[in-house]
Parts: C-alpha cells; structure tokens; sequence
C-alpha cells in the first residue's frame, strides 16, 4: 500500500500564498474569481461540478420497515457471533455484514 504525505497548510499560509499570487486578498476576492485563479477559466476545462459525496438521503418510513427483517436475524445470530468474535453486531470488515449495513442503509 502507497501511504500519501499529507501537508496541513494553515490559514495564514495559505492567506500569503493567495496574497503573494494573485496580488489581492482572500477577502477582497470573489469565489468565482479565487476558483478562476487557481484552477483556470470554466470555459477553458468545461462544466464545473462540486459533488456531495456525503450526502443523507431523508428516512422515511419505509426504511425503517425495512430494517425490521434484520433484527431476527441479529437476535438469531447473537450467539455465535459473540462465541467467535467476542461482541455482537455486524462489522462492515466481513462481506455478509458489509452487505447487510448496505442494505439496511447504515453504510
């Protein structure tokens, strides 16, 4: 596994960088200008999107009725999950447990 440098830039650096390359300060500029600046015209790299990876969808009653069926199972399973692995639950590390945290909506 490739493990990644990461560098935390603080708000005053990163304040004198902006200052120091585009001559104005963070402040004084637009967001569209700032973003123009740093990663070039829309029009030159096409549609520009910022996308909600981390997006909750609503809960709705219909998904709460759908994780009724996983708590038999739960309940079912309890013994031997606390014999073989000392606690009880499902862990997202294991393909059956991933799948039903997938389809329950916990992950």
């Amino acid at each position: 596994m490739i493990e990644r440098e990461t560098k935390y830039v603080s708000e005053y650096q990163l304040r004198a960088y902006i200052l120091e390359h585009f001559g104005k300060d963070v402040r004084d500029m637009s967001g569209v200008e700032l973003l123009e600046g740093m990663f070039g015209t829309f029009r030159e790299r096409g549609d520009f999107r910022i996308e909600n990876r981390y997006y909750q969808p609503k809960e709705t009653w219909v998904h709460r009725l759908n994780r009724l069926w996983a708590f038999p199972l739960t309940l079912i399973c309890s013994p031997y999950m606390y014999i073989k692995h000392g606690q009880i639950g499902w862990s997202d590390k294991t393909r059956f447990g991933s799948w039903l945290l997938k389809v329950t909506g916990y992950a």
